[in-house]
Formats: structure tokens, C-alpha cells, sequence
């Protein structure tokens, strides 16, 4: 779970990262929750098995970027 602004309205949305199941049979989904609204905004498939999310400016550009930390150290 992580929590960070992506649109730019000031108030951070909240992600969320649900296990696809067992023996990779489907994959993992990202959740994007926005308390403001009480809405799901949005959610979308990652394939492979994902253990973390985080987000952050990661290139000075003030726009929130999101990572996701895969089972196989990739992002």
C-alpha cells in the first residue's frame, strides 16, 4: 500500500496492490482509491507478481511517478 498525489489535486490517492493467487494462475492488480471521493479510480493488471508499491518524484519533474517492486527485484 501506498499513498502519494497523481493528479495533481493536492491530495494524496491511496494504491493498493492485490495478490493474483496462487502458482501465477492470474495476475496481480493495482488499485487506485481516492479518499477524497470514497471512488475506486482506477485499476489496472501487472503481470508477474508484484511485492510492493511506492510513489514518488522520481525525476525532479513534480509529478508523482508509481513503482512497483516485482518478486524478481525488477521495477
Amino acid at each position: 500500500m501506498a499513498a502519494g498525489d497523481l493528479d495533481g489535486d493536492f491530495v494524496a490517492e491511496v494504491l493498493c496492490l492485490e495478490d493474483g493467487g496462487w502458482f501465477g494462475w492470474a495476475d496481480d492488480k493495482l488499485h487506485v482509491f481516492s479518499p477524497q471521493t470514497g471512488n475506486i479510480l482506477g485499476e489496472t493488471g501487472i503481470y508477474g507478481h508484484s511485492q510492493d508499491v511506492a510513489v514518488g518524484d522520481t525525476d525532479s519533474d513534480d509529478q508523482a511517478e508509481v513503482a512497483i517492486l516485482r518478486e524478481d527485484d525488477k521495477f
